[in-house]
């Protein structure tokens, strides 16, 4: 190929290029030229391979032989002290294993873990709700106070009576039951779920212990009524309904063995009690078959009884009943006591009663001597219908019914008072605790007249004490204020370990226990005083009733409502 022809400044003129060069050459693109090609080949190294193994050059085989038959048959000279030492072992667990059930004492516990009590609700119906918008007049004259309360068998219904608590002469104001069931999803506080109306304040309130929509009531003019939630249906006492010519006190359910079967047991400020028979079918019917007046024998030492501690002035005189409690045992205690009954409880026949002296008295029904002399007087159907002697209105007023040996059994150190409340503990028998008008609790063993404790905790009056169901010595008391204390003797015997408060009005002005807390005398008079105390059957809820007709509910933390090691160690010390 030719050299390029290029200009003074040496660029390269290729107006002056053509396919052909000065030679001949021709100058052809790189693709029109000719290609060359060759063959190559590669080769790697040789590869060697070998053939490897292995062989093992010991071999060892082992076995084992057992004893001949004849010698394991054979009898040996250490057996029978061996066998004689684990006999009485193997039988004790047998006999436990025979006694027990699979989870013996469990407890499932479905609520959330909590290590604070938490406030839920403040219950009150619309009437106690319209009244803080009115005037002040107008809302005493329309509020009143929560009297009575009491939990269902399942734990879900709460029941609360209304009432006055200052009567001048006959109550004729309309009183009230509402029913609140706190299982609901939508819960309306100041909107129960059913309201019972009654003529005159209702005193005492009581769920069945089995049937967990019966409802009964006692009311101030000395009546017994009921109500069926399931039916929608109320039902009075139409045979002997004025059994009691003062207002009812309590109202509790006492177990009979001989018939299986509840009865109710009514408390009057007259000094007199009352066994009712309740019978269901077509409708709910309630008689009562005998009546026990609260006062001892002429032939009875009253000194031997104790009565001259608290009634030495009225020795032979009715004692008027401010309070009543049955003996009831639960979980534990009652399948060592020998349960027979559903739902682990147990009856033990026996009850206290506070009267409005002071005095505090452990009673004692027996029930052989009751079904001989109630089947004697009214026949031997009484415990199945109404005995003929109330077929007629004319003879029910004047009806006789079979009276009873008065139950007193033993007296205790009275009060300076009037009883509030008893309370029966139902973890450990014979253990209770009483609370009056001269503010000190009193924790007793009913096998000894003096208290074992003596509790103080405000300066105020007490009006209610309760025992926890789960845990054996966590007790509730509530009194003015609005004040509720709680106590656990296995931690302080002495002092609460926490107090809450049921009134908004109330103001705390100390720290923790229960120390500091001031309430003024205005306020106390507006009605935060709690006058009602009870805990569900789980233990994790508490309901208090106040003055004000407010109801508060508190689940409480878990360590309020658990048994640890150390509370059956505290109770044995403090039972002695």
């Amino acid at each position: 190929m030719g050299s390029l022809r290029r200009d003074a400044q040496g660029r390269v003129i290729f107006e002056q290029l053509e396919n052909g060069g000065e030679d001949g050459e021709d100058f052809l693109p790189e693709w029109m030229r000719e290609r060359e090609m060759r063959e190559a080949s590669s080769q790697s190294e040789e590869v060697t391979l070998r053939s490897t193994g292995a062989q093992a050059r010991f071999f060892e085989a082992v076995a084992c032989q057992t004893s001949s038959l004849q010698d394991l048959l054979a009898p040996r000279e250490d057996s029978q002290a061996i066998s004689s030492k684990l006999v009485s072992d193997m039988e004790s667990a047998l006999r436990a294993n025979a006694s027990s059930q699979a989870f013996q004492g469990y407890s499932a516990r479905w609520e959330e873990n909590s290590i604070e009590n938490l406030h839920l609700y403040t219950l009150s119906t619309p009437a106690q709700s319209d009244s803080s918008s009115t005037s002040s007049s107008a809302a005493a004259a329309a509020v009143q106070s929560v009297l009575s309360l009491s939990w269902n068998c399942r734990g879900n219904l709460l029941a609360v009576a209304y009432g006055s608590i200052s009567l001048l002469g006959t109550d004729t104001r309309e009183s009230r039951v509402a029913v609140w069931n706190l299982s609901r999803i939508f819960l309306r506080e100041g909107e129960p779920d059913d309201v019972i109306l009654a003529s005159s304040s209702v005193t005492s309130v009581q769920f069945h212990p089995r049937h967990p929509g019966l409802l009964l009531y006692g009311t101030s003019s000395g009546e017994v009524s009921g109500h069926d939630l399931g039916r929608k249906e109320s039902f009075q006492v139409r045979h002997g309904s004025q059994m009691h010519r003062e207002s009812i006190s309590a109202l509790e359910w006492t177990y009979d063995a001989l018939l299986g079967d509840f009865h109710l047991l009514s408390s009057s400020l007259e000094g007199a009690m009352v066994l009712w028979r309740l019978k269901e079918g077509d409708g709910v019917e309630l008689w009562p078959l005998a009546s026990f007046k609260m006062e001892p024998p002429e032939d009875t030492n009253v000194a031997s009884l104790g009565l001259v501690f608290a009634h030495g002035t009225q020795k032979l005189k009715p004692l008027g009943l401010t309070c009543l409690r049955v003996e009831r045992l639960t979980g534990m205690e009652a399948l060592r006591e020998g349960e027979q009954e559903k739902k682990g409880r147990q009856e033990t026949g026996g009850f206290l009663i506070g009267t409005e002296v002071g005095g505090v008295f452990r009673c004692f029904l027996n029930y052989s001597k009751i079904h001989m002399k109630v089947k004697a007087q009214l026949g031997e159907d009484c415990f199945r219908q109404p005995s003929s002697s109330f077929s007629s209105s004319a003879s029910s007023s004047k009806l006789q019914l079979p009276k009873m040996e008065c139950p007193i059994t033993y007296s205790f150190y009275p009060h300076m008072g009037p009883v509030h409340s008893v309370a029966f503990s139902p973890l450990l028998r014979n253990l209770f605790a009483s609370c009056a008008a001269d503010g000190i609790i009193r924790v007793h063993s009913s096998l000894q007249a003096a208290p074992l404790l003596l509790l103080e905790p405000s300066v105020l009056s007490i009006y209610c004490v309760a025992w926890s169901p789960m845990k054996p010595l966590v007790l509730a008391a509530g009194g003015s204020g609005g004040l509720v204390f709680l106590y656990d003797l296995t931690v302080d015997p002495s002092n609460p370990v926490q107090t809450m408060r049921a009134s908004p009005r109330v103001a705390r002005a100390g720290g923790a226990g229960g120390e500091g807390w001031e309430v003024e005398s205005e306020e106390r008079e507006a009605g935060s005083n709690v006058n009602a105390l009870l805990f569900q059957e789980s233990g994790s809820l508490l309901a208090a009733g106040c003055w004000s007709g407010e109801t508060h509910v508190w689940r409480l933390r878990n360590e309020l409502c658990e048994q640890v090691p150390e509370d059956g160690e505290a109770a044995k010390k403090l039972l002695g």
